[in-house]
């Protein structure tokens, strides 16, 4: 259960669509305040809590408002992962009625399953409450049964009426439960290209600007033209001391001696570094690369009539052949939620 409520935490706008979809194809709830029902059906769920809560410390609510904006109030704080407070909201709801159940069809299953939890955990305390509010409506049944003698026993007496009989009117026929499937298409564009394998075996880091590496590159080509530039520098010192016969004048000869170790040196050190740019070029060769990435604009909306009432009819059928069983399975589903409406532009409505 655990997963489940916190991949709905995460993915807040998911959620709040999946759960204002199943909503709103639920069964016929009392009426709570707009702003207090659009804050839940469209999952801002900490928004919805403060509504609910102010709209329970009212004193003047209708039984029916009050156990609807209980039932609310503990899903939105469920849905938050406050587990202890969605507690305390579902056992003040089950004090009003002990027998409440959670459709698993209108309800996500990890949902119904916590609150069936609570259920269990308070069950020494609910039952009392229980038996008292079943001894309640069988003292309002003796109560009225009374009452109802002496109108069956008046009614031979009476005088037949002469008023017309009303006319007859043709039966509802159940509005379609449909909504609309959009999709909408976005092409993303990327553009690369193909590297030259001789490029890695060149000197001055081209190997590793092609693989695009640029900072190795960058500190590989300066340091192989610090190299390149002091043995050229001093292999031009050496000849400027060389006289025409090849020969060095006795005063210069340790200066030469110097910019020949030098030149030696240097060059050594960018045949070095060389080599190694070019090892490191071909081992991470890359044989493409990405140049430019573009994400196309949204296509025209492509709609979808989708018919739901095949569903949920075979959802009433299951619920009816499983409404004398004592023990009640929960299976959990995964739903993805595009953008549904219906026809009219409304979200679908209970018929």
């Amino acid at each position: 259960m655990q997963p489940l409520r916190s991949a709905m935490t995460r993915t807040s706008p998911l959620a709040a669509g999946l759960v204002a979809a199943w909503l709103s194809i639920g069964p016929a709830m009392a009426e709570l305040p707009k702003p207090a029902r659009d804050a839940f059906d469209y999952g801002d769920f900490a928004q919805a809590e403060r509504l609910l809560e102010a709209l329970l410390a009212s004193e003047t609510l209708d039984p029916e408002t009050r156990h609807e904006a209980l039932q609310r109030l503990g899903l939105a704080r469920y849905f938050q992962d406050r587990t202890s407070p969605a507690e305390e909201a579902f056992l003040e709801l089950l004090r009003h009625d002990p027998d409440h159940q959670l459709d698993a069809f209108y309800f996500p299953p990890a949902a119904v399953a916590f609150f069936d939890g609570v259920r269990e955990r308070h069950a020494a305390d609910l039952a009392p409450i229980r038996e008292r509010l079943r001894a309640a409506r069988g003292t309002d049944a003796d109560a009225n049964a009374p009452d109802e003698q002496p109108q069956q026993a008046e009614q031979p007496t009476s005088k037949p009426t002469t008023d017309p009989a009303p006319p007859m009117l043709p039966p509802a026929v159940p509005a379609p439960l449909q909504v609309v499937e959009r999709t909408y298409i976005r092409t993303l564009e990327r553009t690369t290209e193909r590297s030259v394998p001789v490029l890695a075996l060149m000197p001055f880091g081209l190997g590793q600007f092609q693989n695009g590496n640029r900072p190795l590159g960058a500190l590989s080509g300066s340091l192989q033209a610090v190299a390149a530039v002091t043995s050229v520098a001093a292999f031009l010192v050496v000849e400027a001391l060389r006289q025409p016969s090849g020969r060095f004048q006795p005063e210069v000869v340790p200066v030469a001696g110097a910019a020949d170790a030098v030149k030696w040196w240097s060059a050594g050190a960018f045949y070095l570094l060389w080599g190694a740019s070019a090892v490191e070029a071909a081992v991470h060769y890359v044989p493409e690369r990405r140049v430019d990435e573009r994400l196309s604009e949204e296509s025209e909306p492509n709609d979808r009539i989708i018919d739901l009432a095949p569903a949920r009819d075979a959802a009433r059928s299951v619920d009816d052949t499983t409404s004398t069983s004592t023990t009640s399975t929960s299976t959990t589903s995964t739903s993805t939620y595009t953008d549904r409406t219906t026809p009219d532009g409304d979200a679908p409505q209970e018929p």
